[in-house]
């Protein structure tokens, strides 16, 4: 018959052989990354200050006014070219906050047919961002208290009528050059 000690002792050596002892952890964790250095965070800083400019400068190409609810339920925003040229195509975000700052929509916003002037120079259009209408909380405010909500725009790519695209936007436009570099 076999003893309790032969018992204990086999295991113990069995558990070991398993993987169970305390030289089996797995692989050392990673060293800690080292600190950024001085010129790292400079660049860091000068990417958001970039960043920052580039978004006030997108934010300006176009106004946005709220209007009013029309008869069908749709908010009506006029939008005004301040470019000072003819727009072609433009692409980009319609966006809304409350007076705390708080996102209350952001809705993309494309109006592109090529050679068919968007929105000339000086000029304003009345029209409603896409599903704005379904935004309840947002609609809302909008008729209850319009000037407690900021519209803007933010362009992403802006094309003129002469073909020329507006510089330090957040996207170029497609390229039109077909030729593929080898």
């Amino acid at each position: 018959m076999v003893s309790r000690f032969t018992l204990l002792l086999f295991l113990v050596l069995s558990a070991t052989n398993f993987g169970c002892s305390k030289k089996d952890n797995g692989p050392p964790p990673p060293p800690m990354p080292a600190p950024p250095t001085a010129e790292e965070i400079a660049a860091a800083q000068a990417e958001q200050n970039r960043l920052t400019s580039m978004d006030a400068h997108a934010r300006t190409l176009l106004t946005v006014t709220f209007q009013k609810i029309d008869d069908r339920g749709y908010p009506l925003f006029e939008w005004s070219n301040e470019t000072g040229r003819d727009i072609d195509t433009i692409s980009g975000s319609f966006e809304g906050v409350d007076a705390d700052g708080n996102m209350l929509f952001a809705t993309g916003q494309t109006n592109a047919v090529p050679g068919e002037a968007f929105l000339r120079a000086g000029e304003s259009i009345v029209m409603t961002p896409y599903n704005l209408q379904t935004k309840e909380p947002t609609m809302t405010l909008l008729k209850t208290q319009p000037d407690s909500v900021q519209v803007t725009f933010k362009a992403r790519s802006l094309t003129y009528m002469d073909g020329s695209h507006e510089p330090g936007l957040e996207q170029s436009p497609p390229s039109t050059n077909t030729k593929s570099a080898l």
